[in-house]
């Protein structure tokens, strides 16, 4: 969906999911005039060997109060369940590991599931080795930030956290991606964690010469960006390329005489930390990129982090949730990931077309590497290599 007919939506829906406006910084401040220190800690850290000691036997006593069963009794089927029991005796060093993607194991070549299981494993390989030589981190979805806060490697307590969730660009405006930010981080670390599939596609038509280097893309081309929260426009300025997005929407939105425009402003998302924010939660806000990439964003939730969530500070923003995608598959062999996006091809009745490597030289090109036929030809880079 447009993110101005979202918005349009929105704003004619009765919002009453939104809240007030909230200072996230001062979360932690309005916790502490309600709670005691020690009710702002993570409610089950174990401070000590004496206190998990306490802690199990607790555990042990309303086990065995639910099974109506005698500690004598508890304790042997704590001896019989235990993990250890689950051990054949053999060391992970004598084990022999065969890989089955190799060849099938000596004496079991007649059996089926070993040959439908090469064979998924096969495929599943050949899918996602398009990927691998790509810069970006595929399990991660972007680089690490470079522009990480100092501190200790581990998170002090009481420590606040913001969840913070992007939508993806449909119909149904599905939840694309959710990310915890601690709120002394800036709003560019955030940027360091978002990942779009417009940023990573390749310039330009290669129907001529597929074997070109595709070293460059959108990213480093186009790396202005910018969130618009309330009244402010945070814009990238990161590197000398970068130029302000919003001055001209500012300039128009005032000569249009739009309502609220006398205070919009623009600012360093650089220098803007998420706890400095004021926000409203549940309500959408714009991240845009790439001119004219757009999506929407909300601040869900403000909290105390607590015992299951992840303490190390390094792993902040976290991504804790992705939508997961289908990938693309060739549409002649139907295996391999699409790697290549044809127009205009007469080769085939379909427009656009989606081939991997093999298939579109095989198909567009003779023996001698020569362009067969008409059509255009562009890099693919399928948004389900999130995955």
């Amino acid at each position: 969906m447009d993110a101005s007919k979202f918005f349009e939506k929105f704003e004619n829906s009765s919002r009453t999911n939104v809240s007030d406006l909230v200072q996230v910084g001062s979360f932690l401040e309005a916790c502490g005039q309600l709670l005691e220190h020690e009710d702002l800690l993570p409610s089950s850290f174990n401070f000590g060997p004496e206190n998990e000691d306490e802690e199990e036997k607790q555990k042990k006593s309303e086990i065995g109060q639910m099974m109506d069963v005698p500690d004598t009794t508890l304790n042997e089927l704590e001896i019989v369940c235990s993990p250890e029991k689950l051990m054949s005796g053999t060391s992970a060093d004598d084990m022999c590991f065969h890989d089955i993607s190799s060849s099938l194991p000596k004496g079991g070549e007649h059996l089926m599931c070993l040959r439908l299981r090469k064979e998924e494993k096969v495929k599943r390989t050949a899918v996602h080795s398009n990927y691998h030589k790509n810069s970006f981190d595929i399990r991660h979805g972007a680089k690490d930030s470079q522009r990480e806060i100092k501190g200790s490697k581990f998170l002090n307590h009481p420590q606040v956290v913001v969840s913070i969730v992007f939508l993806e660009k449909s119909i149904k405006c599905k939840v694309d991606r959710e990310i915890l930010v601690l709120p002394e981080q800036t709003l560019s670390v955030l940027l360091d964690k978002l990942v779009c599939v417009s940023d990573l596609q390749v310039p330009n038509e290669f129907s001529d010469t597929p074997d070109l280097p595709q070293d460059t893309r959108f990213k480093s081309l186009f790396k202005s960006s910018f969130f618009f929260i309330e009244d402010t426009f945070y814009n990238d300025r990161s590197d000398p390329l970068c130029t302000d997005l919003s001055q001209p929407i500012i300039n128009w939105a005032q000569e249009h005489s739009v309502p609220g425009a006398e205070s919009f402003r623009s600012a360093d998302m650089d220098e803007i930390t998420i706890g400095s924010l004021k926000v409203r939660l549940g309500y959408p806000y714009l991240y845009r990129h790439q001119g004219d990439c757009e999506h929407i964003f909300m601040f869900t939730d403000i909290r105390l982090l607590h015992n299951n969530d992840n303490q190390d500070l390094d792993a902040y923003p976290l991504v804790v949730y992705k939508h997961l995608r289908y990938l693309n598959t060739c549409q002649i062999c139907n295996e391999h990931a699409a790697k290549w996006l044809t127009k205009e091809d007469t080769h085939i009745s379909t427009d656009p077309g989606f081939f991997c490597e093999r298939c579109f030289k095989m198909l567009h090109y003779n023996k001698d590497g020569q362009k067969k036929g008409s059509f255009l030809a562009y890099p693919y880079m399928d948004i389900g290599v999130y995955n």
